[in-house]
């Protein structure tokens, strides 16, 4: 990768990810608060990625993809479960339980140390994600259709809802999720998880600048 081989990438890598996921987060928090269901977007969201990275992956792992293994399977059905289907439930009820940040906080670190056994018995990264945004649209198509029914629940209705929604699956799931592969591979896990804070931060800046809305601290 040139430059980017050098000691400095993964941190130029991890801050920028960390930044786009950001100002993902703050879009689909707009679009949340109009009555979106999150576990739609999550889904369609997750099957975007799925359908952006797949020829990538075939065509450019191709040569080099491992055989897909029970064993690697099941790495990324947990994988995609602690990343993120335990994560779109969680944020049905942020907000409302005081320990539901250390809850995350757990959630995201099972995600990396997943991530980073994946990464060596699996050590394709746009693969990879597919299979996770694969296995994630399941999860979460599943877990739609058990709590609502309603067809009008899954049309998109705004131009804001359907950007949305195919930033956060091209960009905030696919490319920033097969980044954030790299970062681990290159650094380790506890150092990628070290930059979480950069997306709070981001997400607040995009939030009180752009979208205009009020920061509060506290009560």
């Amino acid at each position: 990768m040139g430059y980017l081989d050098g000691k400095w990438a993964p941190l130029i890598m991890i801050t920028v990810i960390n930044t786009i996921n950001g100002m993902v987060n703050a879009l689909i928090k707009k679009v949340l608060d109009g009555g979106i269901n999150h576990m739609v977007i999550a889904t369609y969201r997750l099957g975007i990625s799925t359908l952006f990275l797949l020829p990538i992956a075939y065509f450019w792992e191709r040569k080099t993809r491992p055989k897909l293994t029970t064993s690697i399977s099941c790495q990324h059905f947990f994988s995609a479960l602690f990343g993120y289907t335990s994560a779109t439930l969680a944020t049905a009820f942020w907000g409302t339980l005081p320990a539901l940040t250390f809850i995350m906080a757990l959630i995201f670190g099972s995600w990396m140390l997943i991530q980073a056994k994946i990464n060596v018995s699996y050590p394709c990264p746009y693969s990879s994600t597919v299979i996770l945004s694969v296995f994630g649209t399941l999860q979460c198509a599943i877990l739609s259709f058990i709590k609502t029914r309603h067809v009008e629940d899954w049309i998109l209705g705004d131009k804001l809802t359907i950007f949305t929604v195919i930033i956060a699956g091209v960009i905030g799931q696919g490319m920033c999720t097969v980044g954030i592969s790299w970062c681990i591979k290159q650094r380790g896990p506890v150092f990628t998880a070290a930059f979480s804070p950069v997306t709070l931060m981001s997400a607040t800046v995009f939030d009180f600048v752009i979208l205009h809305r009020m920061i509060y601290v506290g009560r």
